[in-house]
């Protein structure tokens, strides 16, 4: 399967709405109406006020299914543009999504899914500045875009923090294109709570959007088959950062930058994840673009091929396990 997923065929891209709709069929209704939106954004309940009624759960799965495989393909074109593997190859982006595909069992992925698609924008224009001299307008735009981003997913511009590193990685010290990308991210904020007291004459927004903000998710239950699965898969992370973390001095001097980006993303993302209050597994879902870089070069890179292909079935073989329903191991546990 791994040399069938490594294939440079442009038409394997049909693959990944595919598999994106085969994630997104696996979705049950009742796990479709335990996610509350009552806790979302305004523009997120705006946006999904629209399919409420009759067709909700399919438009559910549609949307789902369309941003797995946006997300999934716009990840894969990023990681090619910045040539971090020296051949074509779609790999990379499949193993995106087949991690995204555990989180949206786990909690209500839609209005991050659609948050990630502005924050993976954003993403692409910071790693497109590398080598030019000035990019006030292009760092504008990328605090632009981490703020629409966080209309769908409020806790999204607490991953602001990587815009900085990132300048800090790629480019030399400017102040004035640090206060360009902070321009940026509050420029739609002030334009749009200066429309809304414009309509409602007060300021209630910036009290739900602190509310918001401090709404703590619930943890998910995970049975012991489902956290074997995990923890098979944070193993392969590890020993592939071990690789990278071996192999990191003889890559390219931009490769070291954008690996260094991608490590520091996945630490913003564990200490978000544990030091600010209400992040569970969105926190989780926005890591997974760091998480699958040290997977895809694992399985990219050449040599034992066959045991490379072991990992990469019982990897596979992990993904299968968390869409099923294993309620029956309740039931053998009686």
């Amino acid at each position: 399967m791994l040399r069938f997923f490594k294939s440079k065929n442009l038409l394997i891209i049909v693959l990944f709405p595919v598999i994106a709709v085969l994630f997104a069929i696996n979705l049950s209704n009742e796990t479709i109406t335990g996610f509350s939106s009552e806790n979302q954004t305004l523009v997120y309940k705006y946006f999904t006020g629209i399919f409420n009624g009759k067709y909700y759960f399919l438009a559910y799965r549609i949307l789902i299914s369309l941003f797995l495989t946006l997300n999934s393909i716009f990840f894969s074109q990023i990681i090619l543009n910045i040539k971090l593997f020296k051949t074509i190859s779609y790999l990379h982006g499949f193993i995106f999504l087949f991690v995204l595909g555990i989180s949206i069992k786990f909690t209500d992925v839609l209005p991050v899914l659609i948050s990630m698609t502005f924050f993976l924008i954003a993403l692409n224009i910071l790693f497109n500045t590398l080598r030019k001299k000035t990019a006030l307008f292009e760092v504008f735009n990328i605090g632009f875009f981490v703020s629409i981003s966080s209309f769908f997913f409020l806790k999204a511009i607490c991953f602001f923090p990587i815009i900085f590193i990132g300048l800090m990685i790629l480019r030399t010290q400017n102040i004035r294109e640090w206060v360009s990308s902070v321009a940026g991210l509050s420029v739609p904020y002030f334009i749009s709570i200066s429309v809304f007291y414009f309509i409602n004459s007060d300021f209630n927004i910036i009290f739900d959007l602190f509310k918001l903000f401090t709404f703590k998710e619930d943890v998910p239950e995970i049975n012991i088959i489902l956290l074997i699965s995990f923890a098979y898969i944070f193993f392969l992370a590890f020993i592939s950062t071990l690789n990278i973390v071996i192999k990191y001095r003889s890559a390219e001097t931009y490769v070291q930058d954008y690996l260094r980006l991608f490590f520091m993303f996945f630490i913003l993302s564990a200490l978000i994840y544990f030091l600010i209050p209400g992040f569970q597994s969105s926190a989780v879902v926005f890591s997974l673009i760091a998480f699958s870089v040290p997977l895809s070069r694992l399985f990219y890179n050449p040599g034992r091929k066959i045991l490379k292909e072991i990992f990469f079935d019982l990897f596979l073989a992990a993904i299968i396990i968390t869409q099923f329903d294993l309620s029956i191991i309740n039931f053998l546990n009686i």
